[in-house]
């Protein structure tokens, strides 16, 4: 035997060490990710928004999220990892006048007008929950039109806090929307970022 088929099966066997160890690796994560004794990672936000000076609009004060990937930079687009669930803690700063009034998330790349073009489907519908506190004590179901009536929390039209739970099993881009109504000066005003969800790959 020379010292090129040495080499030869040096290589080989190297190449079967590093795959072996490969498939391994790969064995353990899925055996992780469908261990069903524990609750998956969580990413946790809090988005702060405001009616604007001359109350023509929503916008977010804190924190400026852009980690979006595939629909451009936006102030309150957020992206939930691969495996991970999200809890996203919404909070509103306006004067008593200001009345939210819904949160609606239709699939998609497209904003919204006032509920979605398409209805969602089962799956998706059960992949968002809005609560009351991070706990779930109250929590209000996703609608086929993706329109959840948020006076609907305990606080009603005092709302000033509420959570999103996003369960992101299916890897799929949304678009959510919050209304917010002034009836004294009779107008409504929207919020209007992108969803990234990354799924559980199969």
């Amino acid at each position: 035997m020379d010292i090129r088929q040495v080499t030869g099966y040096l290589v080989v066997a190297i190449i079967a060490v590093l795959a072996t160890l490969a498939a391994k690796s790969l064995l353990i994560d899925k055996k992780l990710l469908l261990d069903t004794t524990q609750p998956r990672a969580r990413n946790e936000m809090t988005i702060e928004y405001a009616v604007n000076a001359d109350e023509t609009n929503l916008e977010i004060t804190a924190p400026d999220l852009d980690n979006c990937t595939n629909q451009g930079v936006k102030s309150g687009c957020f992206r939930i990892k691969k495996k991970n669930t999200g809890l996203v803690k919404y909070e509103f700063n306006a004067n008593d006048d200001w009345v939210l009034k819904q949160f609606t998330i239709c699939e998609g790349e497209t904003k919204i007008t006032t509920s979605c073009n398409t209805d969602l489907t089962l799956d998706e519908k059960l992949e968002f929950f809005i609560m009351d506190d991070n706990t779930g004590q109250t929590v209000l179901l996703t609608p086929s039109n993706g329109v959840v009536d948020l006076t609907q929390l305990p606080a009603g039209e005092a709302l000033r806090t509420f959570y999103l739970f996003d369960h992101n099993t299916i890897k799929r881009n949304y678009f959510y929307n919050i209304q917010a109504c002034n009836d004294v000066i009779k107008k409504c005003l929207t919020l209007d970022p992108p969803v990234e969800n990354k799924g559980i790959p199969n």
